[in-house]
């Protein structure tokens, strides 16, 4: 038997008119777009460094700025579906292409998987101008520790709401059920605050977006609504809350 070996043919759809060359996402650039999947499992990449994103129930905005620089727009749906082909090897690189890019990795990049782009119009995004508060309750920082022993003890105790409460000039996190449904409450106190006593709620599954880090956290309100930005080296978050009391 003889078998004849051809040439690849290299089209411009596979390697388009800009050769930037590939496209490597580091971990981080990764664990920030696997937090904006939380949020919208759409992402609309534009030219630049910035990443945006807003919730599908229109209650978070958030932005980053990430280390590698994005040479075109393009639109990706199904975030998870394209973080796990980015997981299943290792040293996965990326080449971008006009209407879908494609996932190289393997030796000599022998192993390939080509995901199409969503057209603009289907995912929902975060406006270019980022909110700014209207007014400035507290700032005031919380570890990446402290904030994954939140997540886990709203997780175990199936209570429904995170609060922010200053109570006599003690500034607390409590996880806890703004119904009354449950008695149970878990509180850590954070800092000293000097003003008036009020309690910001937030329910949990809002929280549970947010990428482990170390935060600082500024409550304020943005317009009539009551809102937590929480703030990292390259990554913020603006959260509604669902109540305020004083």
């Amino acid at each position: 038997m003889v078998v004849t070996a051809h040439k690849r043919v290299e089209t411009e759809e596979m390697f388009p008119e800009t050769k930037e060359g590939l496209l490597v996402l580091s971990e981080r650039t990764r664990k920030i777009i696997s937090s904006f999947n939380l949020m919208n499992k759409g992402l609309w990449f534009a030219p630049g460094n910035e990443l945006k994103t807003i919730s599908e129930s229109r209650d978070i905005v958030a932005y980053s700025t990430i280390e590698e620089t994005i040479p075109q727009e393009f639109g990706l749906y199904e975030l998870s579906r394209f973080l796990n082909l980015l997981n299943l090897y290792k040293d996965t690189q990326i080449r971008l292409n006009r209407k879908s890019l494609t996932i190289f990795s393997g030796s000599n990049n022998t192993k390939s998987y080509t995901y199409t782009y969503a057209d603009k119009e289907t995912i929902l995004q975060a406006h270019n101008d980022r909110f700014e508060m209207t007014e400035e309750l507290v700032i005031f920082s919380l570890s990446e520790q402290d904030l994954n022993e939140l997540l886990k003890v709203s997780a175990i105790s199936s209570l429904n709401d995170i609060a922010f409460m200053n109570d006599g000039g003690d500034l607390s996190i409590c996880v806890l059920d703004h119904d009354g449904a449950k008695k149970d409450v878990y509180k850590n106190v954070i800092c000293e605050v000097h003003k008036p006593n009020f309690t910001i709620y937030f329910d949990k599954k809002k929280l549970n977006s947010l990428m482990p880090d170390d935060y600082t956290i500024t409550l304020g309100k943005l317009n009539d609504a009551y809102v937590a930005q929480f703030k990292s080296k390259d990554i913020e978050y603006l959260i509604a809350s669902e109540d305020y009391s004083k």
